[in-house]
């Protein structure tokens, strides 16, 4: 028994000791170990980054640091701009201001930087590479925005010729007992195109708490389309008013068709004029020759015979 009364008492003593140096050496052990994971964090994070290729670490930041050094020096109206195209084009790829800045950046100073060097050695005239260096640059500067401008000229005509049939399915839609909400939604799933994915931006920001008022004007002002911008306007006044959407859908749906057939019919009325100089300067020159050409010779013969 008195044995037993040792051992407890000598593990009661060893529990105790043992508890008051834990305590003790606690915060030793918890700095201890919070270094060695961050040491470990950055070994495999440097790691990490050696395993990534040249572009992703030497290139990109690179050019991500002229990019911002470029956004400083651009004037503010022309960032403005800028970001109001790629907006209204859809933000193409998926790319930034940033990005196409990079983009003309490189296009503007690095292109004609490598030709320099590959050209310098070859024995080209130096008004020729001059010549080059500067129609690159050119080049460079004008073609980013060139093809930004296309791809949001060709968003827009997508959109107005899908806009009328959108509005009938939305006016269905309505008539058939759902809300514009659930008219929307319907759209998203079953015309799937630029003004269906703006259509769902509109929904997800309203999900998100947003009145519904406000979405549908920002999202006409990133299309900056009149008769769409037009089309909102007469939805919020019906909303406003408690006028019947589904009436106010239809006649909206006939004016942008009306729209349509005369820009249609513009385009017809145009193609004259434009075929006219195609005509002058390629048609009737081989006629002239054709018809002109055996008189002119025999006229020649005949002076010549004389």
């Amino acid at each position: 028994m008195q044995v037993l009364i040792i051992l407890l008492i000598f593990a009661s003593c060893f529990l105790l000791f043992y508890s008051v140096l834990s305590i003790a050496g606690r915060d030793e052990l918890i700095i201890s170990f919070r270094l060695k994971s961050i040491k470990d964090s950055g070994l495999k994070k440097e790691d990490g980054e050696l395993d990534q290729p040249l572009l992703n670490r030497v290139i990109r930041p690179m050019f991500d640091h002229l990019g911002k050094v470029m956004m400083r020096i651009t004037p503010k109206e022309m960032v403005s701009s800028l970001e109001n195209r790629i907006t209204r084009a859809g933000n193409p790829w998926g790319l930034s201001v940033r990005d196409w800045v990079n983009i003309q950046t490189f296009l503007v100073i690095g292109i004609p930087l490598v030709t320099f060097i590959a050209l310098r050695k070859s024995g080209v005239p130096a008004g020729t590479m001059l010549l080059f260096l500067v129609s690159e640059a050119a080049l460079g500067a004008v073609l980013p925005g060139f093809i930004l401008g296309k791809m949001l000229t060709s968003r827009q005509k997508t959109i107005l010729n899908t806009l009328p049939d959108v509005i009938d399915l939305i006016t269905v839609i309505v008539e058939a007992g759902l809300g514009f909400d659930g008219a929307l939604m319907k759209v998203v799933e079953k015309k799937p195109g630029p003004l269906a994915e703006e259509f769902d931006k509109v929904l997800q920001e309203i999900k998100v708490g947003r009145n519904k008022k406000d979405a549908l004007r920002d999202m006409a002002q990133r299309l900056d389309i009149h008769e769409f911008t037009a089309f909102v306007g007469a939805i919020i006044q019906a909303d406003q008013f408690g006028v019947g959407i589904a009436q106010v859908l239809r006649i909206q749906s006939e004016q942008i068709r009306l729209k349509r057939k005369q820009r249609a019919q513009e385009r017809a009325m145009k193609v004259p004029v434009r075929m006219l100089i195609p005509m002058v300067v390629f048609i009737f020159p081989t006629l002239f020759v054709v018809l002109l050409g055996p008189v002119v010779i025999k006229l020649i013969e005949q002076f010549s015979g004389m």
